[in-house]
């Protein structure tokens, strides 16, 4: 008598042990998985650089402008102080006075740029931190789960494996390279229940109908049937 009844017990345990692989593998592969914590901090020091940068161009706008008004206040007090009475000494101060006041007026219009485009980045920069933190909060709350979760699926693992290596010897080799096989090429599933469906056998797996001569076989249990559309070994209950 061929075995199906065990055969299919262990395909119904090969089943579970591929799933929980499946989630195990899942499971790894998000503790391995740190792209967006690398792509928020790649983020944010890119951010930091920028707003460091114009920063200093912000700084350098505000020096400019305080010089050009120091100098400003030092030639109007020449010009309104009594000291200066040659009239081409005044002369030469009001050009001065003028033309300081175009440069301030550029000064602090290239300042105002600045502190638009520096304010802008400070905004962009606080968001990005707090989206990195976000993602840190996150990763440090969800790591510990994982690997609790990891831990728990490698012990039921572990506990499969050993209850199939229990089962494996009691299948002749035949069969078992053929289960073997099945497995492999098959998705994970090598044998199908024959189930009834409008007056029909039909497999399980691919839905075909199954000829009477392969039911009758199966019936007698004496020898290994395979559906002739999907060849996954055949069991019927």
């Amino acid at each position: 008598m061929v075995m199906l009844r065990e055969l299919y017990e262990l395909q119904q345990l090969d089943l579970i042990r591929a799933e929980k692989q499946k989630t195990l593998d899942a499971v790894r592969a998000e503790l391995a998985d740190e792209s967006d914590l690398r792509q928020a901090r790649v983020r944010v020091a890119n951010v930091q650089v920028q707003y460091t940068s114009q920063n200093a161009l912000r700084r350098d706008a505000q020096l400019a402008v305080e010089q050009i008004e120091a100098r400003e206040e030092v030639v109007q007090n020449r010009l309104y102080g009594g000291a200066v009475t040659n009239p081409r000494e005044l002369e030469a101060f009001q050009e001065e006075q003028a033309m300081l006041s175009r440069q301030k007026s550029e000064a602090e219009d290239l300042l105002l740029e600045r502190m638009v485009a520096t304010e802008e980045l400070q905004e962009v920069l606080t968001s990005s931190q707090e989206t990195l933190a976000a993602l840190e909060e996150r990763r440090s709350q969800r790591v510990p789960d994982l690997r609790r979760q990891g831990r728990a699926l490698s012990d039921e693992l572990q506990e499969l494996n050993r209850r199939r290596d229990e089962i494996l010897p009691q299948f002749p080799s035949q069969i078992l390279s053929t289960y073997e096989t099945l497995l492999a090429s098959r998705d994970g599933r090598a044998v199908s229940r024959v189930e009834a469906s409008r007056g029909m056998d039909v497999c399980e797996a691919c839905r075909v109908a199954l000829p009477r001569s392969d039911t009758q076989r199966l019936r007698t249990g004496e020898s290994l049937v395979q559906c002739n559309n999907c060849r996954r070994i055949l069991y019927m209950e």
